[in-house]
């Protein structure tokens, strides 16, 4: 067993209880040529560090990433303006919270950033009131899988359909 891995199975051991046995692999340990206790137990540190920061590094990069992906661009091809799009999960029946695009509208030809920060519910109702009185209502739509949602309205059949990309 290398000086490395031995003074590893000796901190595991402490940090587990088993102090006998830690005090016998000490002892053993003190009579091999490789390097001193106080030397392996420096390397592991530095190792244990390197880790630690490798870790934590990941972690943040991960969050940081993460926080915008339910994020989308709502584009406005229906030619009217969009006055409210608001977001909820289903089981929120009437409870849609804040309306998502804040102070103005939405006109024909425009988009604009949706900010939904929350990854833990990624399937949510998305409700548009049009500046004219009329309303749509796309249900279960998966915000962490899209990017963009494109509204367009056919004259002909009169419905709003949402293309996500």
């Amino acid at each position: 067993m290398s000086c490395i891995a031995t003074i590893t199975l000796i901190i595991w051991l402490g940090l587990s209880g088993i102090a006998d046995f830690q005090t016998q692999l000490i002892s053993a340990f003190s009579q091999q040529s490789c390097c001193s206790f106080e030397e392996g137990v420096s390397k592991i540190k530095l190792k244990l560090w390197f880790v630690a920061f490798a870790t934590l590094s990941g972690l943040v990069t991960a969050g940081s990433a993460a926080a915008g992906d339910a994020d989308f661009t709502l584009v406005n091809k229906t030619g009217y303006a969009i006055g409210s799009v608001f977001i909820a999960p289903t089981s929120a029946g009437d409870k849609v919270g804040d309306d998502r695009l804040g102070e103005g509208v939405l006109a024909e030809g425009k988009s604009r950033l949706i900010k939904f920060a929350s990854r833990a519910r990624c399937v949510q109702n998305i409700y548009v009131f049009f500046e004219d009185g009329s309303d749509a209502q796309w249900d279960d739509v998966n915000l962490c899988e899209l990017n963009k949602i494109t509204l367009k309205y056919n004259r002909k059949t009169r419905v709003v359909s949402a293309d996500t990309d």
